[in-house]
């Protein structure tokens, strides 16, 4: 039998001692190209809570409260949006229906902030609350067109009869139109009235129709 020399026994040993380091060692039943290594999984983020984006607007610099926070931010509004939208704020918070229908059209349209629909709803409702007839007619409309939140006739209707009954005369052409599709004629005619007596283009051209 032919002897392997000692020195060839200690290499081979070594260089099977640095593959099994290395981690050279051969693939059992694995298909070509497939990894064992486990893949990271993506963790999903947690959920983050709703936060009121009326609170993130910067406090007023100036001192105001209520409708002379309105006044202040009108022409702001045109120019200078930041500027304005922590007076429309102050003064919404200080019982303003003027300021936070103003508030939400910035919202609604994205004026010197993200448009966000629900802050809309929401300031439309405050106003609206607060005896704006603008308001209450805006918050008509989004409610009863689903403007970025879901449908609600019943509560779009209220607002838009409440708007009416406040002197924001578009709301009785709005209002007196979806009575006259429903079949409600004789209600609808008298809303109608009372708008185009006041120069509600919709009211006179949706009144001339129904007669």
């Amino acid at each position: 039998m032919r002897t392997i020399p000692l020195a060839l026994l200690v290499l081979l040993s070594i260089t099977a001692c640095k593959k099994e380091v290395a981690g050279d060692k051969p693939a059992t039943g694995s298909a070509k190209g497939s990894s064992d290594v486990a893949k990271p999984v993506d963790k999903p983020a947690d959920p983050k809570p709703d936060v009121d984006p009326v609170t993130e607007i910067p406090d007023a610099p100036e001192e105001c409260a209520g409708k002379d926070c309105a006044r202040l931010a009108l022409p702001l509004m045109k120019t200078e949006p930041a500027k304005g939208l922590p007076l429309l704020k102050k003064g919404c918070t200080t019982g303003d229906g003027i300021s936070c229908g103003m508030l939400a059209l910035a919202f609604k349209e994205g004026t010197g902030i993200a448009k966000n629909a629900k802050a809309t709803l929401a300031l439309n409702e405050r106003s609206c609350e607060l005896d704006y007839a603008k308001g209450c007619y805006n918050l008509g409309l989004q409610l009863f067109n689903g403007e970025g939140v879901p449908a609600d006739e019943a509560r779009g209707i209220t607002a838009l009869e409440k708007a009416c009954n406040g002197k924001a005369w578009r709301a009785c052409g709005s209002l007196g139109d979806h009575y006259l599709n429903t079949g409600k004629k004789d209600k609808a005619l008298a809303i109608l009235k009372l708008g185009c007596d006041n120069a509600d283009p919709l009211s006179c051209e949706t009144l001339a129709k129904a007669k």
